[in-house]
């Protein structure tokens, strides 16, 4: 049992995936390393405003629900690009049978599919 001070301004969510566990707060995304416990890695939220629910590992990457749509963290070079959902926060992120990424929001009535 560990206690981590993530310094994500409070927490939404978490996930596991690529050998991390994933925290996803208000200002961004910690990236943990289970085997010490500590961060090591933060991604800031930019044009995004905080974070919403999980963070979804898949295909070499991590998914966190934001604001107004989906953080993606490549793993293996550590870029993260916003991608602004028109149809509000994202709440979910799951990956389909054939690698695609299926997106779930807040308020659209609709799912979001991202091509991998």
């Amino acid at each position: 049992m560990a206690t981590i001070n993530c310094g994500v301004d409070g927490l939404y969510g978490l996930g596991v995936g690529g050998g991390f566990i994933w925290a996803n707060g208000r200002s961004g995304v910690a990236k943990i390393d289970p085997a010490t416990n500590a961060v090591v890695a933060t991604y800031r939220y930019r044009d995004l405003t905080s974070g919403q629910s999980n963070v979804f590992v898949s295909n070499g990457k991590a998914y966190a629900c934001a604001a107004q749509g989906v953080l993606v963290i490549d793993l293996l070079s550590g870029a993260a690009d916003e991608i602004v959902l028109d149809g509000g926060g994202c709440k979910w992120a799951h990956a389909l049978a054939g690698g695609d990424i299926v997106i779930g929001t807040y308020s659209a009535p609709w799912l979001f599919r991202l091509g991998i």
